[in-house]
């Protein structure tokens, strides 16, 4: 073909290329309106979200979705539902790139923080412009998921990421919504007054338990604790507070606030319920500007409100992501720079577990006449109204009776081994169900599942893949220091995650061992060397060891017997090459 000609043909193609995403984006569906607004604990990461979805979020990043029972990490996704998560940060603070790289690159690392099995590789990340801001956008299709990612520059030298994820065929509905949320992420370093603040809780030798156990805290062993309706007072003094108000002693004030009892739009951070609570004061002298900042391991911020006859200080720290403490400090002018280190001690020591309450009723017993008698094998008799149904079931080898007021009434058996479908020990707070939260088809799943991770373990769902990510390159690089690294691949998501992450750690310090066992789908092989080489960069050596494998499996029936040949097989074959 004339070289002309070639080169025409070629542009063609590309162009055609080129056009076929906005084809199919064509047949996405209008983004929603942004009417909520998302502000992180410590003021860095703000964004606006439609209306109805739901977000959860510590510093700088944050997960949204469009239900919270699918806010947990690792809960099957429902047929509608969407999950995304949501970060900001500076270029140069992400794994192996500096401030000089391209948003393509970014994108590029951000897929390969977790990737997943039966998903085809991400498709090459397309420009946009959201918001008057560049931007890159790839899809990736898995067997039963579809994604999506999208980096948005903030500035030269900061991006906001956005990775969503519904069942397949469902990104559609909500991909041009995400697309327009990146275009209002904002980011905002946090400031030195943002950092954690210096205390001492080894001073704090007394304890104090609230009267129903959920909460506890130490404090000072001069100081005086005491609660009344919930609220807690406390003292540096001997006088009590639940009295009249002594002038010469601090006098603080706490209790914990529910996050669904406070106007939706102040709930959001600790700074923003701040703000709410400190509008109105008795004084008329306004406060501060409210200081997000940490008190160990939870979020808070604080303001002060100094006079002539008082210095005082508001405090709202994020107990969980449901509850916050509220409090106030009201100290002689100009002693509260002294207190508050020691309130910060007190603070630090809380711990908080929600209490899971079950309503219980008690039903009076209608009065109905026992006029029928039966007897039970062995000769133990009760009494029945007449009318009833009562017949005998034999289940595991033990006789059930069962009894029912008319004879159309279906009763389900327990079964042998399992007499439950859901048990629990509230005393010592143990609880089990006999049947799966987790698969799509349960109702209600995810939220029993959100329900006893977050009011039952008490975590905060603060948890993300970006921190493990990050927490273990910085383990991998501290481990292997200067040294070599040879791993293994089997093609399967395990050894291509452990694979990915070294990699990022230590780069070229690292060589893959593919070996090709011949039992892949068709072409997967090929796709294997071609990501790891071409995509990742990882430097591969790809292991044909198709015809020893299968050849040793020729004739073998039994499936225990296959799985210990291949292991073994696996072994030997990369031994030998390593």
């Amino acid at each position: 073909m004339p070289t002309r000609r070639r080169a025409c043909l070629i542009a063609l193609t590309m162009l055609m290329l080129a056009l076929l995403p906005a084809a199919l984006q064509a047949q996405e569906t209008a983004p929603l309106p942004l009417t909520s607004t998302f502000t992180s604990a410590d003021g860095s990461l703000s964004f606006q979200y439609p209306g109805g979805w739901v977000t959860e979020g510590q510093e700088r990043s944050a997960v949204l979705a469009t239900d919270a029972s699918v806010l947990v990490p690792g809960v099957t996704l429902p047929l509608g539902e969407m999950r995304a998560d949501i970060y900001a940060a500076p270029i140069d603070a992400l794994p192996g790139l500096d401030a000089d790289a391209t948003l393509a690159q970014v994108l590029l690392t951000a897929a390969t923080v977790s990737p997943e099995p039966d998903c085809d590789p991400y498709s090459l990340p397309r420009p946009l412009t959201v918001a008057g801001r560049a931007a890159v956008r790839a899809d990736q299709t898995c067997s039963a998921v579809e994604r999506v990612l999208i980096v948005v520059s903030l500035d030269e030298a900061t991006v906001g990421v956005i990775g969503g994820a519904t069942l397949l065929g469902g990104m559609s509905k909500f991909a041009n919504t995400l697309v327009d949320i990146g275009g209002t992420i904002a980011y905002t370093p946090p400031s030195p007054a943002a950092q954690p603040v210096s205390f001492d809780p080894a001073s704090m030798t007394e304890t104090f338990t609230s009267a129903n156990g959920t909460f506890s805290l130490r404090y000072p062993p001069e100081w005086r604790v005491e609660e009344s309706a919930g609220v807690l007072y406390i003292t540096d003094g001997p006088r009590s507070l639940l009295g009249e108000l002594p002038d010469d002693q601090l006098v603080v004030v706490m209790r914990a606030v529910l996050r669904t009892s406070l106007p939706a739009e102040s709930a959001q951070t600790p700074a923003s319920v701040l703000d709410w609570f400190t509008e109105t004061n008795p004084t008329g002298a306004p406060y501060e500007e409210a200081a997000s900042f940490h008190i160990g391991a939870f979020a808070a911020a604080r303001k002060r409100l100094i006079t002539d006859e008082a210095d005082a200080l508001a405090l709202v720290v994020a107990l969980n992501s449901d509850v916050y403490l509220v409090m106030t400090a009201v100290d002689a002018p100009g002693n509260m720079t002294q207190t508050a280190p020691v309130l910060y001690g007190m603070i630090a020591t809380i711990d908080y577990t929600p209490v899971v309450t079950v309503e219980r009723v008690i039903v009076e017993p209608p009065d109905i006449a026992l006029s029928e008698t039966y007897t039970l094998p062995g000769g133990i008799q009760f009494r029945y109204p007449a009318g009833w149904h009562v017949r005998e079931e034999s289940v595991g080898g033990e006789t059930l009776v069962l009894i029912a007021p008319r004879a159309d009434v279906q009763l389900g058996f327990p079964q042998p081994g399992a007499p439950f479908a859901a048990t629990a020990d509230e005393a010592r707070r143990f609880y089990g169900v006999q049947f799966h939260p987790e698969v799509v088809h349960t109702p209600d799943g995810g939220k029993l599942i959100a329900n006893f991770v977050r009011h039952v373990c008490g975590l905060a769902g603060d948890w993300t893949m970006a921190e493990f990510r990050a927490t273990k390159i910085a383990e991998i690089r501290e481990q292997v220091g200067t040294g070599k690294v040879i791993c293994g691949l089997s093609g399967g998501v395990d050894s291509a995650v452990a694979a990915v992450l070294i990699h990022e750690a230590i780069g070229d310090q690292l060589t893959c061992v593919f070996v090709d066992h011949g039992l892949m789908r068709a072409n997967e092989a090929e796709q294997v060397v071609s990501l790891f080489r071409n995509a990742y960069n990882i430097p591969l050596v790809h292991v044909n060891a198709e015809a020893l494998f299968l050849s040793g499996l020729e004739g073998v029936t039994d499936p225990e017997a296959k799985r210990k040949f291949i292991g073994k097989t696996f072994i030997d074959v990369f031994e030998e090459e390593a």
